[in-house]
């Protein structure tokens, strides 16, 4: 199959095409199709600067067809309003890109598969997110009548990211319209939680439309997370931290799914039994959190009880997850918290760590039996669950390890190709 996606936005700053829309393309690749992935730099004018275009992939599937990635970022024009060019340039480009890679290769068959990764027509385009540039690319799709499929992985309108960014009132209203209108023109729909799932069928489509298809890992960037971090890595890191002589617990976030103060109140409580405990914060918040976090252990005079790292290069975060003892992942039960789908939760659990979580949207969903569940909002619950599981090691040894296993065996990109294959059927079905 000949696929097209047609991202929301740029590589960076944000996580959608990095994290989600990539590693579907190369497992889809493994299995045989042919991706183009068209990305619109508005927010990364970088990438368009430097006139990216290239093959991410070329392989041989299971079958022997050759099949691969092609991503095509676009230019930005001078000439158009940035609207009429980008839309226009993402249905051109899915459909029929102009210019062609290299295909000097000494095999043949190599060279005409690579001829057809850059020119193929697609059988049917995967549309990321319902609104921005994407969502315009979904109704000239529709209005031209050809096959294509949404996805989804976020709450956009009210409720959602329409509160938490500085929009206009009339890119509100533009998102809230988008948002509840393209998902009953789309041949399929593809969710990233469950919440998002239930938000399509009420929308009106059937269950036989609508793919639930969550965040993953894949092994081409997290095969090294799991190998053992050296000792010696892991002393240094204590030693530069100073977290010496007591328990960890780790925070590994954005501050985007909780009020800051939550991992303070959390901490004070644990202090009571562990009073040696001190609290790790690796990232980094959107607006600082992590400083105004800091501040307020300062007043409180707990300085010395919390660590924050800010952000850190990705190839530095296996052995920083590792210093943890056990992890807390609080979350605010909103409808933006139930439909996100949290692959730092993931990350977690991969390196086995235990979790302590609060019983919201997916996040919840990927833990399972993985981890300790509490309450939403309930901060206490999280500390004596967090306390229990430094009172018994082998537990949350058992727990981190079960995790792991759980974070390969369910959310893993090759397993989860195969509902946006059942997606595309629905589509091409539907045309």
């Amino acid at each position: 199959m000949k696929i097209a996606f047609i991202a929301p936005f740029g590589l960076q700053p944000k996580t959608t095409v990095s994290a989600r829309m990539l590693p579907l393309a190369h497992a889809l690749a493994r299995r045989g199709h042919m991706v183009r992935v068209v990305i619109p730099p508005w927010d990364d004018p970088g990438a368009s600067s430097r006139g990216e275009s290239n093959i991410a992939s070329l392989r041989r599937a299971e079958d022997g067809r050759l099949s691969g990635v092609h991503v095509v970022v676009l230019p930005l024009s001078e000439r158009l309003p940035k609207s009429i060019a980008l839309t226009g340039g993402l249905v051109r480009a899915a459909l029929r890109p102009t210019g062609h890679a290299d295909t000097s290769f000494e095999s043949r068959e190599y060279s005409e598969a690579v001829r057809t990764l850059t020119t193929f027509r697609a059988d049917v385009v995967h549309i990321f997110k319902p609104i921005g540039y994407s969502g315009l690319a979904g109704l000239a799709l529709q209005a031209l009548r050809l096959p294509w499929v949404l996805d989804t992985d976020d709450w956009e309108g009210p409720g959602g990211w329409a509160d938490v960014n500085p929009y206009s009132l009339p890119q509100k209203a533009a998102v809230t319209l988008l948002e509840a209108t393209l998902p009953r023109m789309a041949g399929a729909v593809t969710a990233a939680s469950h919440t998002l799932q239930g938000r399509a069928w009420g929308f009106g489509l059937p269950r036989s439309r609508v793919f639930y298809m969550p965040n993953g890992i894949w092994h081409e960037k997290y095969a090294a997370w799991i190998q053992p971090i050296g000792e010696a890595t892991i002393e240094a890191l204590r030693r530069k931290h100073s977290l010496q002589g007591g328990p960890v617990i780790l925070l590994y976030t954005r501050f985007a799914e909780f009020p800051w103060r939550w991992p303070l109140e959390v901490l004070r409580c644990i202090l009571k039994e562990h009073p040696r405990a001190k609290l790790l914060v690796v990232g980094g918040g959107f607006f600082g959190e992590e400083n105004k976090l800091k501040a307020e252990a300062a007043r409180l005079g707990l300085q010395d009880r919390v660590v924050t790292t800010g952000m850190i290069a990705e190839s530095d975060i296996p052995a920083h997850l590792s210093l943890g003892d056990v992890a807390l992942y609080p979350m605010r039960d909103s409808l933006l918290n139930r439909a996100k789908s949290p692959v730092k939760v993931l990350e977690q659990m991969l390196v086995g760590l235990p979790i302590v979580a609060h019983r919201v949207g997916q996040a919840a969903d990927f833990i399972g039996d993985a981890g300790l569940l509490v309450e939403p909002a309930d901060v206490r619950g999280m500390a004596d669950a967090a306390s229990a599981l430094l009172l018994d090691p082998q537990k949350a040894k058992q727990l981190g390890e079960k995790a792991r296993h759980r974070a390969w065996e369910h959310y893993n990109w090759e397993q989860l190709a195969t509902q946006a294959e059942g997606a595309y059927r629905v589509a091409l079905k539907g045309r």
